[in-house]
């Protein structure tokens, strides 16, 4: 019988992954389209609030990724401390930038940086739409790479410890 939790995961992200390549398609709006054909401009704040409420809201790729990200923290911490009983290391990482057995500060600072660049990523989106294009091909590789790491770590019976 099938692990459901790794289904759910799976199935989750797959979800993500459709969600995000589909939000690419979306038609671009301009701000002052409906101002270009009158012969006055008139200033509407509440209008320009509202499209920059749009671009900084907090959406479901980002709670994935976010979700993703301190459930592989946490799965990197127990494989930095996990030991069997002859003080040998049970697991070993296989990312080249922490190495084989990174210690928990290591990995709390590999993944610290790693939300801190997303959010970097979504601040530049807001004001940039060459930003907000590359932030949506991002989102799309980091929750696919996060998602394939988080489930073979629960193939390979990897807990969760907190990461702080």
């Amino acid at each position: 019988m099938p692990n459901l939790k790794i289904m759910g995961l799976f199935v989750s992200g797959l979800l993500a992954l459709i969600f995000s390549v589909s939000t690419l398609a979306e038609p671009q709006v301009d701000v002052c389209d409906s101002q270009k054909h009158t012969s006055e401009f008139t200033y509407n704040p509440d209008r320009e609030m509202k499209v920059a409420d749009e671009k900084t809201k907090w959406s479901f790729s980002d709670t994935l990724l976010l979700g993703l990200r301190v459930t592989d923290w946490g799965q990197t911490i127990d494989i930095a401390t996990q030991k069997n009983f002859n003080g040998n290391f049970v697991f070993g990482e296989l990312n080249p930038l922490l190495g084989v057995h990174p210690s928990p500060g290591a990995v709390s600072i590999y993944f610290g940086s790693l939300i801190a660049m997303d959010e970097f990523i979504k601040y530049l989106a807001k004001t940039n739409e060459e930003w907000a294009t590359f932030q949506k091909y991002w989102k799309v590789v980091q929750i696919s790479a996060e998602l394939a790491c988080v489930i073979k770590n629960l193939r390979l019976g990897v807990r969760f410890k907190l990461p702080f």
